[in-house]
């Protein structure tokens, strides 16, 4: 996406599509403000959403301000942003692959195979 697209148009794209992760750029000069913004507002609305920001171009004491803004993740050479992504993913697929193998604790083995009668 562009840096023209509305923060409104990225949670809609985002809720659409489901991602699991979530990467940010910015370039300096400027763009410092929108992105806290952007990170709160998915933060806020997806609370489970993996968020990485490339801040490419800027020293790291705005790093913080991004964190405390909801990323997980905040890079500021493109090599360090490719390896927090490479983490970010692995956590993702670690967490999904439990999620589908995992059988609810309230169910019994009897129950999490159910017989199908005709």
């Amino acid at each position: 996406m562009s840096d023209a697209v509305l923060t409104s148009e990225v949670v809609a794209l985002v809720q659409e599509k489901s991602p699991a992760l979530m990467f940010i750029t910015t370039v300096s000069p400027g763009g410092l403000a929108q992105t806290r913004y952007l990170c709160k507002r998915l933060r806020a609305r997806f609370p489970n959403l993996k968020i990485a920001v490339g801040q490419w171009g800027m020293g790291s004491e705005n790093r913080s301000s991004i964190l405390l803004a909801g990323a997980d993740k905040v890079g500021i050479t493109m090599i360090e942003t490719r390896d927090q992504m490479i983490q970010l993913c692995q956590i993702s697929a670690r967490l999904e692959a439990q999620r589908v193998t995992t059988v609810p604790a309230f169910l019994s083995e009897q129950d999490a195979s159910p017989e199908v009668v005709a």
